[in-house]
This record gives structure tokens, sequence and C-alpha cells, in this order.
């Protein structure tokens, strides 16, 4: 929630809203110009479906989901970490978009 890194030493908690940047969550309205970096003034959201499982837990639709401003091509999901975490550690990730999964990453959690 204040904008640090989230690390093995610093750790995301439930109820916390963490950024995720990625690629290919395809197109974004208003549309953004091949090439052209994201706007910040007006966002530029995913049109598709997006949904984000944290250690398999829906972590509902992002606050925000679309390309992060003021770079090209870099896509930017704004997601709480799911009340329901019940353990710590480092946790699977997996982001659907429109209907395609990516590969499983990880995120470091505490829970208190």
């Amino acid at each position: 929630s204040d904008f640090s890194l989230v690390t093995s030493s610093n750790p995301a908690h439930p109820g916390e809203v963490v950024l995720i940047y990625g690629t290919g969550l395809g197109a974004v309205l208003p549309a953004v110009a091949s090439g052209n970096a994201a706007p910040a003034d007006t966002l530029a959201t995913a049109t598709g479906s997006v949904s984000v499982l944290i250690n398999g837990i829906d972590a509902g639709t992002p606050l925000f989901a679309g390309l992060a401003p003021g770079f090209v091509g870099l896509y930017q999901l704004n997601v709480r970490i799911p009340a329901a975490i019940s353990s710590s550690g480092d946790l699977s990730v997996v982001v659907t978009a429109s209907g395609v999964q990516s590969k499983t990453v990880t995120i470091p959690v505490a829970v208190p």
C-alpha cells in the first residue's frame, strides 16, 4: 500500500493491495497506438476479462487492469491479497486474461 517492493523481508499481507506487472493482457480502452507510452491522464483499461488466483484463492476482479501509465506495452494489475489467505510464505500467483492462463509466479505473503 506504500508502493514499496514486496520481498521476503517485506512481504505482502492479506487485505493489502499489490501491483503486478506483466505483458499480454490484450486490447485496452482508450486504445493506445503501438509503440506509444500509455497515458497517465486517462488510464488505458484492459477490455477482456482478467482474474487472479493467489495460492488458489480468487483475488476477485483487479481494482485496475490495463497499461501501466508512462510505459510502452507494460500492463499493471492492482490486486488485493485475499483476506482468506491463511498461510505465510512464497504463494503462487496465476493471472487469467481473456481465458488464457499465465505461468505461475510467487509472491511472499505473511499472515499475522
